[in-house]
């Protein structure tokens, strides 16, 4: 029987082996070798088997990656595992990539001589285990270079490239696809720079044929005529589609893309007895003298705790009386016919220019002493859903939030009256509680949260939407009266200029400005009526801007002077609130991370170690827990936004 080492004597011989190895770095000895960066795409467990996707980046040395040293373990337990490449095998993996180059007329020699260029980068940043092959493609395509580890066939093939000929694109990707065969880890990296004219192959075909090889493809559009728009749809999900304006950014991206080279590889372990729930796991892959690390969390089979005690009252859905189901699919018709009754009106989504005009200037004509509400003439709902439509008007009414809750929807360039909106999203609502009693635990809680929620949801989306539509026009105004002060100074009427402007301009501010001209057709004032535009967008800039029209008219003077000088001021201001939000920029991440730190860590808590946050939601005091964390949260939030915030 052996006897056993004290613990004192282990850690002394632990301490003076790390002394040693210090010692021995010191005095020269060799580092070790970087490790490649490394990580999990991709998790499956089934039973007690766990099968991970892990991608690693080459290796500072060039060194293929070793299947065969793959290690596992979840702390200081290890897993038996094994690992294979694309191609099924155990050995080091095989890798091969193909340069696609357009050499059609259109690239000029110019263009050969930055293609040639990046070619080159290429070839000097991607490791020496991979086997680079050069496809050029005109009116037709041919492989210049099959791919091989001996770079000086390819630098002479790039030397001799020329441009002459049409673009045969789709062909040019289908050669490469050839050239690059079946297994391993494959890569095409095709660089053009105009649509295809020549193809035999279609555009249909070539985008299915990426898809189902599994090769990684980065499609590069060089220069302003590449249609990079067909180059990302031809990508799919599993490519990329880039654009390079000049021969300097294009040599940068393709010396990027020799060191984006990833090798896959498919690890499976089996979990050990006594490893369960969520934990987290640590996969080793050796390449040459260095080791690849990644880390991912995964969730496993365990066994079942002691069931929790629910509050009365707190029944989970599996519980349900019998009356239950009954009444959630009458809620769910409910909810649904409420959404269909908004969403399929005749008059919610008006696709006619011209109806949509008549609607803008009944809206926003002069109305009645009763000051009844402009009627859609295109609506004809049903009976039940002009009854619900009505029925949501008089809330809105009597809410009296009916103008601010339009004016948000003008904004956000919704096609919808605030009934409309307020119907809309009690149909959400409906349909969230509907939802969160079939489908989540602990019903009585989590479903009226998934209805709150979705009601929030609703309202921060229209806020989100007409802020965007309001910060687009207020950046665009600038440039629209420096247009408007160009046309009076031409002998423009200040109507004319501004009829002008929004002939060129964009929208949203070509729109309103349309709309502002039509109402002043009708013998409303124009500073009236780009007041209402002021209003309607919440731009005191352009409140103050009809400021200027209005004294300068009064007074006289030169328009075209006051509008200059007020886009000057504008752009002068938005400069200023741009610095002032890079300065505070430190500030609002610090913001964002505190409020998202406490629910991150209870969401992920909650997916991975339920147990332990279990008493928050079942027992009295963990409730009471709970509303004082969000009330105090909320607070926080509000508290910091309020400190984070500055005007200009």
């Amino acid at each position: 029987m052996s006897t056993p080492v004290p613990p004192a004597v282990v850690a002394a011989g632990r301490a003076l082996a790390v002394g040693l190895a210090a010692w021995a770095v010191a005095l020269g000895g060799p580092a070790a070798a970087a490790a490649p960066p490394a990580e999990v795409t991709d998790v499956a467990v089934q039973d007690r088997t766990a099968t991970f996707t892990v991608e690693v980046g080459a290796a500072a040395d060039g060194t293929p990656l070793d299947p065969g040293t793959v290690r596992v373990r979840s702390g200081e337990v290890d897993w038996p595992a094994t690992a294979t490449g694309e191609d099924g095998a155990g050995e080091p993996l095989s890798r091969r990539a193909v340069i696609a180059v357009d050499t059609s007329g259109s690239m000029g020699a110019d263009g050969i001589a930055d293609a040639r260029q990046a070619a080159q980068a290429f070839l000097t940043a991607v490791p020496d285990d991979v086997a680079v092959g050069l496809v050029t493609f005109s009116a037709t395509a041919e492989v210049v270079v099959a791919p091989t580890t001996d770079r000086r066939p390819l630098r002479a093939a790039l030397a001799e490239m020329k441009a002459g000929g049409d673009t045969a694109l789709y062909d040019g990707l289908a050669t490469s696809l050839q050239a690059l065969g079946d297994d391993g880890d494959r890569a095409v990296l095709l660089l053009s720079d105009g649509e295809d004219t020549a193809s035999t192959a279609t555009f249909e075909q070539s985008r299915d044929d990426l898809a189902a090889s599994g090769v990684h493809s980065r499609l590069v559009g060089f220069g302003t005529g590449a249609e990079l728009d067909v180059l990302a749809e031809l990508a799919g999900e599993s490519g990329s589609a880039v654009e390079a304006a000049d021969g300097g950014e294009l040599e940068s991206l393709f010396a990027a893309s020799a060191e984006d080279l990833v090798q896959t590889v498919t690890v499976t372990a089996q979990v050990p007895a006594g490893v369960g729930g969520g934990t987290g796991v640590t996969i080793e892959v050796g390449s040459g003298d260095a080791v690849a690390v990644a880390q991912t969390g995964v969730t496993l089979p365990e066994v079942p705790a002691a069931p929790v005690s629910l509050p009365r009252g707190a029944v989970a859905g599996a519980a349900s009386p019998a009356w239950f189901l009954p009444v959630a699919v009458v809620l769910a018709f409910a909810g649904l016919f409420g959404l269909a009754a908004v969403l399929l009106s005749p008059g919610t989504w008006r696709s006619s220019t011209s109806t949509r005009r008549a609607l803008d200037v009944q809206r926003y004509a002069l109305v009645g002493a009763g000051g009844a509400s402009a009627t859609d003439p295109t609506a004809s709902p049903t009976a039940v859903g002009q009854a619900a439509l009505a029925w949501a008007d008089r809330r809105v009414q009597a809410r009296g939030t009916a103008h601010a809750t339009q004016l948000l929807l003008d904004r956000a360039a919704l096609p919808l009256k605030p009934h409309e909106w307020l119907l809309l999203r009690l149909g959400l609502v409906v349909v969230g509680l509907v939802a969160g009693v079939l489908l989540l635990p602990w019903w009585l809680l989590t479903a009226p949260l998934v209805a709150l929620l979705l009601w929030l949801a609703a309202g921060v989306y229209l806020k989100i939407r007409a802020g965007r539509r309001a910060g687009k026009f207020a950046e665009a105004l600038p440039d629209v009266l420096h247009l408007v002060a160009g046309s009076l100074s031409t002998g423009f009427s200040f109507p004319q200029a501004l009829d002008n402007a929004a002939t060129e301009g964009q929208e949203p501010i070509a729109g309103e400005l349309s709309r502002a001209l039509a109402e002043s057709r009708l013998g409303v004032s124009l500073e009236d009526c780009l007041e209402r535009v002021a209003e309607r967008m919440a731009s005191k800039d352009l409140e103050w801007t009809v400021m200027a029209v209005r004294i300068s008219r009064e007074v006289g003077g030169n328009l075209a002077e006051v509008l200059t000088t007020t886009a000057e001021t504008m752009r002068e201001r938005g400069r200023v609130q741009r610095q002032v939000k890079t300065l505070s920029a430190e500030g609002r991440l610090s913001a964002y991370i505190l409020i998202a730190l406490p629910i991150g860590i209870a969401a992920w808590m909650a997916a991975f170690r339920p147990a332990y946050v279990a008493p928050l939601v079942t027992e009295p005091l963990g409730l009471v827990m709970t509303a004082f964390a969000v009330l105090t949260m909320a607070f926080g939030a509000w508290w910091m936004s309020r400190l984070i915030k500055l005007e200009v």
